[in-house]
């Protein structure tokens, strides 16, 4: 009788995913779609002079991780005469031959172009201003490299979108207290970030119409300065912004000598505050809450982390990501195996171990019986090229895979395992559930293949 029931409210469970995963495959932008989906995108940042190889793009995909965020260098020189720099475009080749051989998709977040100074260096003085927010000449030119890019990868199913800016800055070396202040200034200076952005998207969808666009805001993308951010008019954006706060606790060098949570500056209220996770979600966050009910827009942490090891940090970690999860947000770390700073996995073990739970964290499980379980599903989209999926759950319990006729098509049996392999090569497109079944509970997922 109790398994008669449990088999009943699975088939109301394939029912409701039905209805809500016809509506996903209705939009032919499934790019897009993947960003509709709360907190689909999750891994780290990746920067294109690291010197990684292709088993550190495989044990990021093991590790649960769904998106590599490519720092790249435009195709184009800063400087006139703008010409193109052929190692950009074979370094960019290399990251994106590593993430197609582990099926990892990718974003690029551009750093540099014509007209363009890479923001961290620009920030250390080690090169000159950029010059691009003035100058209309480089900002067709930065415009139509962008458009090349977009152009030479649009038609990878990995590449989901494009961050055309990496961190805009304008007037990074003038004092300013509040994002109105800076508002104003820009004003006075005839700087028009949102002027800039228009002439990218435009010349981005002059070849492609769907690639999701992540548009990141003046001031480093803080959270605070999103109060004077203008929505984009487009129907494929993303907003990304980054998170280094407190600057004193995320930047601080010496191992262990800042604790979380505590007490450090606020820039939002202009004094000493106590951060912890009530006030990263209901004041640093504040305007991007504010920000994403307004526009209904895919939000994506972009970048986050610590530089070294501190007292908290791990709880630190768990709280930012958590507040993504809880919001619907993507995230990506910052930065996947630097080899120093910032580098999770030479930190205390327990780091990077929060990390692969937070990973694993799925929101998309039906759960009828009300019993914590977990159970993950990766990847949620299969392409033809590739053919498995890892099915995380229980022992003792057997994974049941259906088509959309309720047909079964196979009974894997977790045995002792904690996680399976379905091989999914000879199966047609389409839309198929899979069951988490035992005497006691029933769990449903989906995946969908192109």
């Amino acid at each position: 009788m109790k398994r008669n029931s449990l088999l009943k409210i699975t088939v109301v469970v394939l029912c409701l995913i039905f209805t809500s995963i016809f509506c996903f495959c209705q939009d032919n932008n499934y790019k897009y779609s993947l960003w509709k989906t709360k907190s689909f995108f999750r891994g780290f940042n990746i920067i294109v002079t690291q010197n990684l190889t292709q088993k550190d793009f495989d044990d990021l995909k093991l590790l649960g991780a769904t998106i590599a965020h490519l720092n790249i260098y435009g195709f184009l020189d800063t400087v006139a005469p703008y010409s193109y720099i052929q190692k950009h475009i074979d370094d960019i080749e290399r990251l994106i031959g590593f993430c197609r051989n582990a099926n990892l998709y990718y974003t690029f977040t551009v750093r540099q172009g014509p007209g363009r100074r890479d923001v961290y260096w620009e920030g250390e003085k080690v090169v000159s201003k950029s010059t691009i927010w003035n100058n209309k000449e480089e900002q067709q030119l930065y415009a139509g490299m962008i458009k090349e890019i977009v152009e030479h990868y649009k038609n990878d199913s990995l590449f989901v979108g494009i961050s055309p800016i990496l961190e805009p800055n304008p007037l990074f070396d003038t004092l300013y207290f509040t994002p109105e202040m800076l508002k104003q200034m820009l004003i006075d200076k005839g700087i028009d970030v949102s002027g800039l952005y228009k002439i990218i998207i435009d010349s981005i969808r002059q070849i492609d119409e769907q690639i999701p666009i992540l548009v990141q805001n003046v001031a480093y993308s803080c959270p605070e300065f999103f109060k004077i951010m203008e929505p984009i008019d487009d129907n494929y954006i993303v907003y990304e912004f980054h998170n280094y706060r407190p600057s004193e606790y995320v930047n601080e060098t010496t191992p262990n000598k800042r604790t979380y949570p505590g007490k450090y500056i606020s820039i939002n209220n202009l004094s000493i505050e106590f951060y912890d996770s009530s006030f990263f979600e209901n004041n640093i966050f504040k305007y991007i809450k504010e920000f994403a009910n307004r526009t209904q827009a895919p939000i994506f942490l972009g970048e986050f982390g610590l530089l070294t090891e501190q007292i908290g940090g791990i709880q630190f970690i768990n709280d930012i990501s958590n507040i993504c999860l809880q919001n619907g947000w993507h995230f990506a770390y910052w930065i996947w195996r630097s080899g120093g700073g910032w580098d999770f996995e030479k930190m205390d073990v327990g780091y990077i171990e929060k990390i692969k739970e937070i990973f694993a964290k799925w929101t998309n499980i039906i759960n009828p019986s009300g019993k914590k379980f977990d159970f993950t599903l990766n990847p949620t989209i299969i392409f033809d090229q590739y053919s498995t999926i890892q099915i995380t759950g229980q022992p003792s319990s057997i994974a049941l895979i259906y088509n959309i006729n309720g047909e079964i098509l196979a009974k894997i049996p977790f045995d002792d395992n904690t996680f399976i392999l379905y091989n999914t090569q000879n199966l047609p497109s389409g839309l198929y559930f899979v069951v988490i079944l035992s005497d006691k509970f029933a769990f449903t997922s989906y995946f969908y293949k192109i």
